[in-house]
């Protein structure tokens, strides 16, 4: 199974309908097996701070969980004042963002930060995704950190290469 397949396995398993999100080309790999599963939809922002922003009121309005995707380090970025408000506002949210791949990591692409640090202020947990493998815990975990008591968004970092 390859890590995109594992992780809209596990967003079915987890009872998830909706993806907000604003892809770039390390997400494009993700949104190409969404065909394989109808019961996911797709939701497609101009702006990842208006990505999160759309999962942030999804799940204040519905009172479940959302989950967003974003793009790399710049994208992370602009959804970092969204990610805030969620966790302000003790919002269950899951927030994914795709990462350079780690084989080019040392030679520090332009688009590649450590995107876990960005995001932990404001997070139960944030973490980055060594492998496909981890894709099912790490999303499980986001999922849970998220609905306890703390109600706290919790955020996965895959690496460009959780598609394959």
């Amino acid at each position: 199974m390859t890590g995109k397949e594992a992780l809209a396995q596990m967003l079915v398993a987890e009872g998830l309908e909706y993806i907000f999100g604003n892809p770039g080309t390390s997400e494009t790999p993700f949104l190409d097996v969404l065909q394989d599963y109808p019961t996911l939809q797709y939701i497609q922002a101009l702006q990842e701070g208006t990505a999160v922003g759309m999962a942030d009121g999804y799940a204040r309005a519905t009172g479940q969980p959302a989950f967003a995707n974003i793009h790399i380090a710049g994208g992370l970025a602009n959804g970092v004042s969204a990610l805030y408000n969620a966790y302000r506002g003790g919002t269950p949210l899951v927030l994914t963002a795709g990462n350079s791949d780690t084989r080019m990591l040392l030679s520090e692409p332009v688009l590649s930060g450590d995107l876990v640090e960005m995001t932990q202020q404001f997070t139960k947990w944030s973490a980055e995704v060594p492998n496909a493998a981890n894709i099912p815990m790490a999303v499980r975990r986001a999922l849970q950190g998220s609905q306890d008591s703390s109600h706290r968004p919790g955020v996965s970092v895959l690496p460009v290469g959780y598609h394959g």
